[in-house]
């Protein structure tokens, strides 16, 4: 007679085994792809930022923001596959780890926060044009107040000089460098603040 006691044991203690190192890949597995999903909704999310710099850079997130609507497509397929893999481990009754629970449900609510986020930039986008408006009209009003000194500099600093007084043309020719210096300066700064 042949005892299977031990035979057995031995098969229950590896099939034991099997399940607990395919419920850990499972587990690895969802963790992995989760991770790297919410990484993907952080990206586009760290994209839209809270305010805009300039006009340019409002009309670069205004543009941005269709493109968004087909990232969320293609990631909402691959948390379809995440949310089968969930159903896999649904059906072993496998507790999920809280950090797992935690980033599965982070991750699934991406999609809304990101929506919100452009909806929110969308609104505020006539705000920001008109902000963006009033500082350039004082921009201007600035400008305009500064390039009205510029009779006073030039009045103040070239004298009337003859042709025949080669002295005074040498004396004034650095003047007229140092005025075109100036109107450079003023016209290059209020391009570049623009």
């Amino acid at each position: 007679m042949v005892i299977i006691k031990d035979l057995k044991f031995k098969l229950i203690q590896k099939r034991n085994e099997i399940i607990s190192a395919l419920k850990r890949k499972l587990l690895t597995n969802v963790h992995n792809k989760l991770s790297l999903l919410k990484v993907r909704y952080d990206e586009i999310l760290n994209e839209l930022p809270q305010r805009s710099l300039n006009v340019e850079h409002l009309k670069s997130i205004t543009d941005f923001i269709p493109s968004i609507d087909g990232k969320l497509f293609e990631l909402n397929v691959e948390i379809k596959n995440v949310l089968s893999d969930f159903l896999i481990i649904d059906s072993f009754f496998i507790v999920l780890p809280e950090n797992i629970f935690t980033l599965k449900w982070n991750t699934l609510q991406m999609p809304q926060i990101i929506n919100k986020h452009a909806d929110a930039i969308l609104e505020s986008r006539e705000n920001e044009i008109e902000r963006f408006r009033k500082l350039q009209t004082s921009d201007e009003i600035v400008f305009l107040e500064k390039m009205q000194t510029i009779p006073v500099f030039v009045n103040g600093n070239l004298k009337k000089y003859s042709l025949k007084d080669l002295a005074s043309a040498t004396s004034n020719t650095g003047k007229v460098r140092n005025l075109s210096k100036f109107l450079k300066g003023r016209i290059t700064n209020y391009f570049f603040q623009n």
